[in-house]
């Protein structure tokens, strides 16, 4: 997963190895936080497990300033909803452990 300038979302394909694409949705989802919450999503550690994207990142002000460093969140692929989960909830503990193998 990376970043790029204009702040799209790209990963390798789910479905074919080595398969660039954009990943259109996830960053509508992204953005769409963003603004709701006028902080931006610094993201640090992605894990794709199943049908599910798990997030660690920080959130910063629009003025640079870090306002939480330890941040959850999850995409779901098949219903296109990202949200913000605690940091021992069940399904983000089961992500880790699943990509620890």
């Amino acid at each position: 997963m990376l970043t790029s300038g204009n702040q799209s979302l790209y990963s390798c394909s789910l479905d074919e190895k080595g398969k660039l694409h954009y990943e259109e949705e996830f960053t509508k989802a992204v953005k769409k936080y963003e603004q709701e919450s006028q902080l931006e999503i610094d993201i640090e550690t992605v894990r794709v497990v199943e049908d599910k994207i798990g997030i660690y990142a920080g959130l910063w002000s629009a003025e640079g300033e870090e306002i939480e460093e330890d941040t959850y969140f999850c995409y779901d692929l098949v219903t296109k909803q990202l949200k913000k989960e605690e940091k021992n909830d069940p399904e983000m503990f089961y992500r880790y452990i699943k990509n620890s193998k």
